[in-house]
């Protein structure tokens, strides 16, 4: 994991509402990245 998903995973615990939701972009965005 990089430093880049960690930052993404963090900003989806810190907004609990949506934190499923950041977390599902965070995988695409880095599925995309690699």
């Amino acid at each position: 994991m990089t430093n880049k998903v960690i930052g993404y995973i963090r900003t989806s615990t810190s907004s609990q509402d949506l934190g499923l939701e950041v977390q599902k972009k965070a995988l695409e965005r880095y599925e995309s990245d690699i």
